[in-house]
């Protein structure tokens, strides 16, 4: 059976699993430290819930997000790269609801951003839903 823990545990097993992403956690944004990290890093924010009947569901914003060069050189495939992997994550997730136990939404909105942390990073925020 999922449950909040059980969700968040699931998830970063998959992403330490996944040849591209480095780092994994969860909480508050202000949490979030840059420095002394291998990138590509996947941070889970819960914003909200509902049960709904004899469903839950959690709403996280999802940031993935990777080291940007000062100049901004390496904006076009920091971007790629980041909006690849959370495709990959919510396509996992998604297509294998049987083996998880919850499904995250397919239909994800995601937002880009550049610079937002203690460094030059850039990526983007899924909006994402989780229902179990």
């Amino acid at each position: 059976m999922a449950t909040f823990k059980t969700i968040l545990c699931d998830i970063e097993i998959f992403c330490n699993q996944h040849f591209q992403i480095n780092e994994f956690g969860w909480g508050p944004i202000s949490n979030i430290s840059t420095k002394n990290h291998n990138f590509i890093m996947v941070w889970m924010l819960p914003t909200s819930a509902r049960k709904q009947h004899s469903s839950t569901f959690i709403n996280y914003d999802m940031y993935v997000f990777d080291i940007l060069k000062q100049d901004g050189s390496n904006k076009i495939d920091v971007m790629n790269d980041t909006f690849m992997v959370g495709t990959d994550i919510i396509s996992e997730f998604f297509d294998n609801e049987s083996e998880y136990g919850f499904v995250m939404s397919e239909i994800a909105n995601a937002e880009p951003f550049d610079f937002q942390f203690d460094d030059f990073c850039g990526g983007w925020v899924f909006k994402i839903e989780i229902e179990y």
